[in-house]
């Protein structure tokens, strides 16, 4: 089987991480992936850096926007000429130029969901109004990367029912001990300490400020040191670094920008933390559960279906108070912080693998290839 993956951008996100793990999985059971990207992008790009390495073919086509014939001509003749068995494409723009490219073509095509945030879906009004057109004509399947995301998506497509796949926790990068020792030492004293990581893009709907506001209640509530590491970059990063600096906050706050060592990150850190006002199903939350760390995560999106009580803590949105209990409960307490380790890692194993999101990915593909 050949497929052929369609998706608005290379830019580091929770959909552009999958295109790595689906190509692994897909490559290792025999089949063929290329992907193309609708934005141009950087060849130090992370993502980039690891498709090539796995030997899959990336192409762009510069998408200037929805009325870009020029860019529509030019994929449906790629397709044409390439002659993929099946198209998959992944986020808004991919949905409409892709889907519509694969149908002028005659070549079957799934589209995935990954958005449940309602207000998004509200204001992206012309694009959205197309996808929806676009998914409910042309595209044979509609995968929801989630329970939640199908549930606030499902209401636009009443001619289909999602299908709902949801996320796998990526493989991480083995780790060198010497650097997870070197990351540590540069963000605690000797490593003695608690240090707290989140990783995401710097945007409204993440609740940034709130975990500012935690943290800064944390601080003035415990004597123990302890520190907070944000990796990733997005709008919002000036704004943020004003406040934390506004509260007082620089050395207990760090910016690490975005980030190609995340395993390391990750297996340096004790606590990973997530005040999301919106999500689907949070692959930054499933990375970290895959690294081992107890969780602490606001009770949104699929995080009650993937966060059980025995792997970490969840707490309302947009409450920075509760948020601060709980990091200071569980900072106190190594024996939860171990058990929860435990139970992550061994969670993500039984139930989010790559090689069982593959699989039922690829059941879906032959069920459209059989029709």
């Amino acid at each position: 089987m050949k497929t052929l993956l369609i998706i608005d951008s290379l830019r580091v996100g929770g959909a552009q991480k999958l295109l790595t793990v689906f190509a692994d999985e897909i490559l290792r059971r025999g089949h063929e992936v290329e992907v193309v990207t609708l934005m141009n992008y950087k060849r130090d790009d992370a993502i980039f850096d690891d498709l090539v390495k796995l030997g899959v073919s990336v192409r762009c086509f510069p998408l200037r926007n929805l009325g870009d014939l020029v860019t529509l001509i030019n994929l449906t003749r790629f397709l044409k000429n390439n002659k993929p068995d099946i198209v998959h494409t992944q986020l808004n723009y991919a949905n409409i130029i892709g889907t519509l490219a694969a149908h002028l073509t005659g070549i079957p095509s799934l589209a995935s969901l990954h958005n449940a945030s309602i207000h998004l879906v509200n204001e992206r009004r012309y694009r959205n109004w197309l996808e929806t057109g676009m998914l409910n004509q042309f595209s044979r399947r509609i995968i929801a990367c989630g329970y939640t995301v199908a549930s606030v998506q499902q209401t636009r497509f009443k001619a289909k029912t999602l299908v709902v796949i949801p996320n796998p926790a990526p493989i991480l990068k083995v780790v060198n001990s010497n650097d997870v020792f070197d990351f540590r030492n540069t963000q605690l004293p000797d490593g003695k300490g608690i240090l707290l990581v989140t990783v995401g893009r710097l945007i409204p709907e993440k609740g940034y400020p709130d975990m500012v506001q935690a943290i800064s209640q944390v601080q003035k509530q415990t004597n123990k040191e302890f520190k907070l590491v944000i990796v990733g970059s997005g709008p919002l990063h000036g704004q943020l670094r004003e406040f934390v600096n506004e509260q007082n906050l620089e050395n207990i706050v760090t910016f690490l920008g975005q980030r190609n060592d995340i395993s390391t990150i990750l297996a340096a850190s004790d606590i990973y933390i997530s005040t999301s006002h919106f999500e689907g199903q949070s692959i930054a939350v499933m990375e970290a559960m895959a690294a081992g760390l107890p969780i602490i995560a606001t009770e949104v999106g699929d995080n009650k279906y993937v966060i059980p009580k025995d792997c970490g803590i969840l707490v309302p949105a947009g409450q920075p108070k509760k948020f601060a209990e709980q990091i200071l409960k569980l900072m106190n307490d190594s024996d939860d912080r171990a058990q929860f380790a435990i139970n992550t890692a061994q969670r993500v194993k039984l139930n989010y693998s790559p090689s069982l999101w593959a699989e039922k990915l690829l059941a879906v593909y032959q069920e459209v290839l059989d029709e």
